[in-house]
């Protein structure tokens, strides 16, 4: 399976490694760590490779990301942290799927095209990268008026930080303009819209 994933990826430089995990780090999986810069780019044409070889993810899981299943085994990709603002694009093989919380990949896309659909009813028209972990769905925007949405949608509440973007002298300065929370049940999708739409009338004020 290892050398399958590798002819998906081998246009970047990796690195195949053991990798221990859970309780006492007893089981073991592969792991392919990707040597690139984990851009949104290369995290989107690795997964699009994946996904035109595996099919769609069965599980988004909360640590390990999407989860494909093929030949018995368990292939999953995400962006991990390693270290403190270290981040790498690893893939892991498993032979079962890690302990953790994790949906199916069906819950996970309704939720981002609820998402998707209302940043389109006001008029932002972008692709969305939805990340899903630790059980909170969280993504970033930025508007034609430089400003920058951080959303975090936990299961009764969305927090959410709008910043101002002023470029100068080659730079961009953050201007943090407005934080907050609303309440919204993300399992109801009415309520999730009303939360949101709350959230893009305040980014849509500041000038």
């Amino acid at each position: 399976m290892v050398e399958s994933v590798i002819k998906l990826i081998n246009q970047y430089k990796y690195r195949v490694s053991k990798h221990f995990y859970g309780f006492f780090g007893l089981k073991k999986a592969q792991k392919i760590q990707i040597e690139a810069d984990a851009t949104l780019e290369t995290a989107r044409s690795i997964f699009n490779a994946l996904k035109k070889e595996l099919g769609n993810p069965v599980y988004v899981h909360s640590y390990y990301g999407y989860i494909f299943e093929q030949d018995e085994k368990f292939i999953s990709f995400n962006a991990i942290e390693e270290t403190y603002g270290c981040t790498f694009l690893d893939i892991f093989i498993f032979k079962k799927i890690p302990s953790g919380k994790k949906i199916t990949y069906d819950k996970y896309m309704q939720m981002a095209n609820n998402i998707k659909t209302v940043a389109i009813e006001n008029n932002f028209h972008c692709e969305i990268l939805i990340n899903y972990s630790k059980d909170i769905y969280s993504f970033s925007l930025i508007s034609d008026k430089k400003i920058q949405w951080l959303i975090f949608i936990h299961q009764k509440e969305i927090d959410y930080y709008l910043s101002q973007l002023i470029n100068s002298d080659n730079t961009t300065k953050v201007t943090p303009k407005n934080y907050g929370k609303e309440a919204a049940n993300r399992d109801d999708t009415e309520s999730l819209r009303k939360g949101l739409n709350k959230i893009f009338s305040k980014a849509q004020s500041i000038e």
